[in-house]
């Protein structure tokens, strides 16, 4: 009699104990879910590019252009000492493009622009944008651009150029400040035609894209799950 009493009372405990157990199994794991998962710092830099995408954009764009600036001046300013001192620049003359310029000035800019948009779409392309679209059509879409605008850049800065001068504007100062300002006109429509032309994204990719992201995100709920309950 005692020792089914004492059975008794063994199975009791044991009973409590494994609901006890039971408990603190699905305390820990509601627990666990209900905390958030530590993401790591690639996922962090991942999504403030993804919110601030636009910003960054803009910001990658403002730095490969001011690179392409540098390369267009130089060459610009090589070919026209080359041009100059060989003595290019008078047998060449002077031709009519909106208004009247040496050949060799129209050569040199012409040179230094193309070498510009090249370095200028690479590193966009690449970088900025991360497109992988048709390279020959992309290139082609960039230097379209160009065709209304190199006209009306040149027009623009002779303009402002000449307008300045006859407010007793000192020349060289009435050049910079039309070469930047036309610059400052060339960002704005060059990063809008790029972003939403040239490297534009079709709509089933982007649908893709959101379908692959949440993806990613059910397999990595799947495997914080399984390691919570092993």
């Amino acid at each position: 009699m005692d020792e089914e009493i004492l059975k008794t009372e063994n199975q009791d405990i044991q009973e409590e104990l494994d609901q006890k157990e039971e408990f603190t199994l699905e305390e820990a794991t509601e627990s666990s879910e209900q905390q958030p998962q530590k993401k790591s710092l690639k996922e962090k830099i991942k999504e403030t590019d993804q919110r601030n995408s636009s910003v960054w954009q803009a910001v990658k764009f403002i730095i490969f252009s001011v690179s392409a600036g540098v390369i267009q001046f130089v060459t610009f300013t090589l070919l026209k000492l080359i041009f100059d001192k060989t003595g290019i620049t008078e047998s060449w003359g002077t031709m009519w493009f909106f208004q009247e310029m040496p050949k060799s000035t129209f050569t040199a800019t012409t040179i230094a622009l193309a070498l510009s948009v090249i370095w200028n779409f690479t590193l966009n392309r690449k970088i900025t944008f991360k497109a992988s679209s048709n390279v020959p059509l992309s290139m082609a879409l960039a230097f379209l651009f160009y065709v209304p605008f190199y006209p009306f850049q040149t027009w623009y800065v002779g303009a402002v150029e000449n307008a300045l001068i006859s407010k007793s504007v000192d020349a060289t100062l009435a050049g910079i400040i039309g070469e930047f300002t036309v610059m400052g006109i060339n960002f704005g429509l060059e990063f809008l035609w790029q972003k939403f032309v040239v490297f534009r994204k079709p709509k089933h990719k982007k649908s893709e894209e959101v379908v692959d992201a949440e993806t990613d995100q059910e397999i990595q709920e799947e495997e914080a799950e399984s390691k919570t309950i092993e």
